[in-house]
């Protein structure tokens, strides 16, 4: 089973106070991120087989072993981490790759056991990785209410700089203390493109201990770019618009230093390795009664999805037009095949097949970058079904060969090259 772990970044960051406890109380937005360490779990008769970096100490490795404790040694498991997130840089890759792993060993290993109640035990920020969407969290971050974020375009810069995130709290002082943030006020700011009204009171100390890392909020504000705000406790710095990826220049901070241009609010990315494997467990065969059904129903989503195509090649760049004029040819050769095997453009739509339509119409007003990706994963996610559900022989045969021929496949892997 293969899972991507995605990062987070924090759309604002409030220190209201420091508890009795000694922990601080938190109000902030969490927000996934495309950028994604990617898992590979898989089941063994026994033991706990982990590859990847810090070996036992790995948070990935702890959330294998308390699952695997709390449900009872069901059975053993192999484990093979890729990091891609960098570390020390507040993006929560390390509790993103825990609540993977436990959400895994769930689908691998069923058994009653509170997911978010082990979670909690492994670190502040592994409960909002289970939710799996965005949130506005309190306390520590583990008091967490789901939230609606638009998806919005953004760019992280690592500086190569792992900032401890212990060192940074306990240099917090109380004029870094601050209010609420304005929840709404934020949601709107990133609906609209413009710069949301957060702040992160977590810079104060992390600046006063890393100098430099304020130094490069003011480059990222030089290149032109808007609401760039340090993302938990450091050293990644986010902004919420996108643009050509710069060098720093001379000057610009130690170490490895990386951008990464992705996504806020869009967990499609996250979500199809695992619906690849529920495509595959599907318990279907497909037989000539289905068959004369799906045709009958197929014809108003294949127009949908002509009308997103057509969508698309509006707003395409040059570079792009050539594999998606392809793609609409191929949907165009389809519609002509339905009609010819007797669909009607008229007939009654299932209620599934009216969900795939608003879905279409739903992501068509997303921008054109987010669209690209999701009539790739579209494509993907179909053609798993049919080579997994569907026989060699039958009437379905020379639509069969036609997904399935060298050249329609070189469209999918220009498809692929574009997303």
């Amino acid at each position: 089973m293969e899972r991507l772990a995605p990062a987070k970044v924090n759309l604002g960051l409030s220190v209201r106070f420091r508890r009795e406890d000694g922990y601080h109380e938190l109000h902030t937005l969490f927000a996934p991120f495309s950028l994604a360490d990617r898992l590979v779990v898989e089941p063994v008769s026994s033991g706990l087989h982990f590859q990847g970096p810090y070996g036992r100490e790995n948070l990935a490795y702890r959330a294998a072993s308390l699952y695997l404790e709390a449900a009872g040694q069901p059975g053993g498991v192999r484990i093979l981490l890729e990091k891609r997130i960098p570390e020390g840089a507040g993006l929560g890759g390390g509790s993103s790759d825990a609540a993977q792993v436990l959400l895994a060993l769930q689908a691998l290993y069923p058994a009653e056991v509170d997911l978010f109640a082990l979670a909690r035990t492994l670190g502040a920020d592994v409960p909002f990785f289970l939710l799996g969407r965005g949130a506005e969290a309190r306390g520590v971050g583990e008091r967490l209410k789901p939230l609606a974020l638009p998806p919005v375009p953004a760019v992280v810069f690592f500086p190569g700089l792992r900032v401890p995130t212990p060192l940074v709290y306990r240099a917090v002082r109380p004029e870094d203390f601050g209010p609420d943030l304005p929840v709404e006020a934020i949601l709107e700011a990133l609906a609209r493109g413009e710069e949301p009204p957060y702040w992160n009171s977590l810079e104060g100390p992390a600046f006063r201990l890393f100098p430099e890392l304020k130094e490069v909020r003011g480059r990222m504000r030089a290149l032109g770019l808007r609401g760039v705000l340090m993302s938990g406790s450091g050293s990644e710095a986010q902004t919420t618009r996108g643009g050509r990826r710069r060098r720093l220049g001379p000057g610009g901070a130690p170490g490895p230093a990386r951008w990464e241009v992705g996504m806020l609010g869009l967990d499609l990315l996250k979500e199809v390795p695992g619906l690849l494997e529920e495509i595959k467990a599907l318990p279907l065969r497909l037989d000539e009664e289905r068959f004369r059904f799906w045709l009958q129903q197929d014809y108003p989503f294949v127009e949908a999805l002509y009308r997103y195509q057509v969508g698309l090649l509006l707003e395409a760049p040059q570079a792009h037009r050539a594999p998606l004029v392809q793609a609409l040819m191929a949907t165009v050769e389809e519609l002509d095949w339905l009609l010819l095997q007797g669909a009607s453009p008229s007939a009654p739509v299932h209620p599934v097949r009216a969900g795939y339509i608003a879905l279409l119409e739903e992501m068509g007003r997303l921008p054109y970058a987010y669209r690209v990706v999701f009539f790739y994963f579209l494509n993907g996610l179909f053609l798993e079904a049919w080579a997994h559900h569907v026989p060699e022989e039958g009437p379905w045969a020379e639509l069969s060969q036609h997904w399935f021929a060298p050249e329609f496949q070189a469209v999918l892997y220009d498809l692929e090259v574009l997303a």
